[in-house]
């Protein structure tokens, strides 16, 4: 009965099963596709001789072969999606180019040291300064100059061939930067000092570009009437999903406090965009009879709203559900919420199928449907006559049922759980709500300045006021749970023990208590299982930590990172050593693990029975072989190969982040023959001495 409501719903596992498979064996598409026909053509051809009473009782020929047509769909689109398959990539013809043209589709991003580019390449430069058409996404980071902070969305500049493959850093725990990139069709990125680059003066208009310029526009009247930066940044994040003026302590405040995703444009936005604009607009008598223009209207101003935000997953696909429930009233048809999101992810996936392994497209779709499937049994549970009360346990009952299908994957993701989000949604959620009209008034009446300086004075106070209870929450002892490390086979387990539960509040079956027992069982037993294995650890590590010697030892829950510059640098703390710490539960820092001796420019560790070696610089000749485990070489050593072989004899040579690829680029070929690892081309080294 439920699947007949939502027949959608019967095509979404085949299509996300399709999707899977060329994620996991991408090299395998014409073995696959050969092996999708086959059986299709097996369901088909064994449906098509069948009689009709066969037919009935082997109907299933047909639903399969139905479910196996999708499954293929999809590892097809998947397959054709990365931008390399496109005989027109500029990858294809790069090789011996000197200097490539792009536009820029996005405003320049301030990094640190660099501005961050987000480019379209469209030719390359031959030898004889022939363009070649061609197209694909790439990354550059410019060295700061005044002439960078002029460009803007959709100019066309001119810069130097230094293209190389976006690769992970390989450090334990760390964020995957090279799979994400490649799941958003950006391969390869470049590093441009002042003159590897040039604006051509040209400019390239289009859609993306005018609402680039709208959303500067945006931006300049929020800055105006709103002075406080952190304010702004708040205002800019809620507003428009601009979140490049937030700061890091900030973001992580509103994480902590479980409301982070009230700064992050998501379905709430779109629903309250959509909804009052139909709603005022069906307050004129004409539309109350005539719904067309307002339905149609609330959805372009939608979509305009979304083009503003630069059309994230979240946002493309609360736009696309909403466009489904307005036309759907148009027809006078009442969707059902389950098949219409089923309908608007598989119309996100036809576009890009590598959207279903973006986190914030994960998280949309588990709270939509978490609140679909339990709001209104737990609203249900307890019943308030007055409107007041009725009003928060709404919002209560909401964010509790989001958070139901929600939590197993944000614990896999962010590794923590806010332990006081109820309340911080009660609180933030009704005073976020005005903000966001507040900002939408102050952007309409900004041709008033008298009445823009008042509601921007108010939005202002708002935000100071919601910061300030949000810092004061996250100071509570108990107001996140960290530390939590799941990997994905535990959070399948949580997912089916929830299903089980879930199952038996309606069926009230005894074997599915059976199940959920036996289902808790193996989450404990995994759970153990990993703390056992993390108690009898031993790893040596090379991080891959720019352009500095990093090393790392690790004995159980016990670790040591010889490098107090490491330690204390900000940047390689949050993105080098938290993630190790966390991956391999280490929580103490114990030098005693590793015998440490320094002389010179060179140092020795004995750890676990293992000797290793670090050299600072390698001018000089031993009289005799030097003969260790593991040889480091860092900082100001030549990795000359002949030097190596003649004075090294090492189980595993590594060449650290320290030395940069210059030094080893003459004489790759034979390090690559040889046992070295270089680790500015091949990421961080870990020897895991237990296995």
């Amino acid at each position: 009965m439920f699947l007949s409501q939502a027949p959608l719903l019967k095509i979404v596992p085949s299509f996300l099963s399709g999707i899977l498979l060329y994620y996991f064996f991408p090299h395998s598409a014409s073995g696959m596709i050969l092996i999708f026909f086959s059986l299709l053509l097996l369901s088909l051809v064994s449906y098509w001789f069948l009689n009709d009473v066969l037919r009935q009782k082997f109907k299933w020929f047909y639903a399969f072969g139905l479910q196996i047509t999708f499954v293929m769909g999809a590892f097809i689109l998947s397959a054709w999606h990365p931008a390399p398959q496109s005989k027109r990539w500029y990858g294809h013809t790069i090789t011996h180019t000197q200097y490539l043209e792009a536009v820029l589709t996005d405003d320049p991003d301030p990094k640190a040291k660099t501005w961050k580019l987000t480019v379209s390449i469209l030719s390359v430069l031959d030898s004889n300064h022939y363009k070649i058409p061609c197209s694909g996404n790439a990354l550059l980071y410019v060295e700061k100059s005044d002439a960078v902070t002029k460009l803007k969305g959709g100019d066309v500049i001119l810069f130097r061939n230094t293209l190389k493959d976006i690769r992970s850093s390989g450090n334990p725990g760390a964020f995957d930067f090279a799979a994400y990139a490649r799941r958003n069709n950006i391969y390869q990125s470049a590093f441009l000092k002042q003159n590897d680059w040039v604006f051509t003066g040209q400019r390239r208009s289009s859609l993306n570009t005018f609402f680039l310029s709208l959303g500067r526009y945006t931006r300049k009247i929020l800055a105006k009437y709103i002075h406080e930066p952190i304010s702004l940044g708040i205002g800019q994040a809620l507003l428009m999903g601009y979140r490049k003026d937030i700061d890091a302590e900030t973001w992580q405040t509103y994480a902590d406090a479980g409301i982070v995703h009230i700064i992050a444009i998501s379905g709430m936005h779109m629903a309250m965009i959509y909804g009052t604009i139909r709603w005022m607009l069906m307050l004129i008598p004409y539309f109350r009879k005539n719904k067309l223009f307002p339905i149609l209207f609330a959805i372009l101003s939608m979509w305009i709203f979304a083009g503003l935000t630069g059309m994230p997953a979240s946002v493309a696909r609360a736009a696309v559900m909403f466009s489904f429930i307005g036309i759907g009233e148009l027809i006078h048809r009442q969707m059902n919420v389950q098949n219409n999101l089923a309908a608007s992810a598989l119309f996100l996936l036809c576009i890009n199928p590598f959207w279903l392994f973006d986190v914030g497209f994960q998280l949309s779709y588990l709270a939509l449907i978490s609140l679909s499937s339990f709001y209104k049994p737990i609203y249900k549970r307890i019943y308030f006559s007055h409107p007041i009360p009725d009003f928060f346990w709404k919002l209560s009952a909401g964010t509790v049922a989001a958070q139901i299908l929600t939590f197993p994957i944000c614990m896999f993701y962010f590794h923590q759980f806010p332990v006081l989000f109820l309340i911080s949604n009660l609180i933030a959620i009704p005073l976020t709500t005005g903000i966001l009209y507040a900002e939408i008034l102050l952007v309409l009446l900004s041709s008033i300045p008298s009445v823009a300086s008042f509601i921007g004075l108010l939005t202002e106070s708002c935000i100071q006021f919601l910061n300030s209870i949000v810092d004061d929450m996250t100071h509570w002892s108990l107001a996140v749970w960290e530390g939590i490390n799941l990997n994905i086979s535990q959070v399948i387990l949580i997912y089916l023990i929830l299903f089980s539960w879930v199952w038996l509040y309606r069926n009230k079956d005894k074997m599915i208590v059976f199940a959920s027992a036996l289902l808790l069982l193996f989450l404990s037993i995994s759970m153990v299982s990993e703390r056992v294995e993390h108690l009898l650890q031993k790893h040596i590590i090379v991080f891959d930590a720019g352009r500095q010697k990093s090393l790392g030892f690790v004995q159980g829950e016990n670790y040591f990172v010889p490098e107090e510059n490491l330690l204390n640098q900000s940047m390689s703390k949050k993105y080098v050593l938290d993630p190790f710490y966390l991956a391999c539960h280490v929580n103490q820092k114990d030098s005693t693990i590793v015998h440490r001796h320094i002389e010179n420019d060179i140092e020795a560790f004995e750890f676990e029975g293992q000797t290793i070696l670090r050299f600072s610089q390698n001018n000089f000749q031993p009289d005799t072989m030097i003969c260790t485990d593991y040889l480091i070489l860092s900082e100001q050593c030549n990795p000359h190969p002949d030097w190596l072989k003649k004075h090294i004899k090492a189980h595993q040579i590594i060449i650290d982040g320290s030395i940069p690829n210059w030094k080893t680029e003459p004489y790759i070929s034979d390090l690559e023959k040889m046992r070295v690892h270089i680790v500015s081309r091949q990421g961080a080294y870990l020897a895991q001495l237990n296995t």
